[in-house]
């Protein structure tokens, strides 16, 4: 075997192994990285949903404001959102919010939203208001799966 065989043999080999590190770090770094980003993802989205349904609960009560100035009811229970139908759509316009607003219950005393939900994807954000302590709390739910409902 002449030693340019052996140089060129050497070579392959070195080439060889440079190529499977090259893909086995590839594998790992895709392993590792794939799942980070997606829960990088759902926590980007899951913030954007709660901003969006603080923002739809900021306006509400701001429009609860004016419809009081006015006399006019911004509840409606026989709707789904639980809001007029102008309401919903002022409440859309101004929080720039494309998820769906479900109105579930007032304090009238107040006047002020005591328990709604909104969602946008797969996320369903609730927030409620506890009189009894003057507070409120937000919480977010991942929906693993959303059935229709039967009419």
């Amino acid at each position: 075997m002449s030693n340019n065989d052996y140089e060129t043999l050497t070579y392959k080999l070195r080439f060889k192994r440079a190529c499977k590190i090259a893909v086995i770090t590839l594998l790992i770094t895709t392993v590792v990285l794939a799942p980070a980003l997606w829960v990088w993802n759902q926590s980007i989205q899951q913030r954007q949903a709660l901003r969006e349904a603080k923002n739809v609960l900021l306006n509400m009560e701001l429009l609860a404001l004016e419809y009081y100035g006015f006399n006019t009811p911004i509840i409606d229970k026989g709707r789904e959102s639980g809001m007029s139908e102008e309401a919903e759509a002022a409440v859309r316009s101004y929080s720039g919010a494309d998820g769906d607003i479900s109105l579930i219950s007032w304090n009238t005393k107040k006047n002020c939203v005591t328990t709604m939900n909104y969602q946008k994807g797969k996320f369903l954000v609730q927030y409620r208001y506890e009189e009894s302590d003057d507070s409120y709390t937000w919480d977010i739910y991942w929906n693993i799966r959303q059935y229709d409902n039967q009419k």
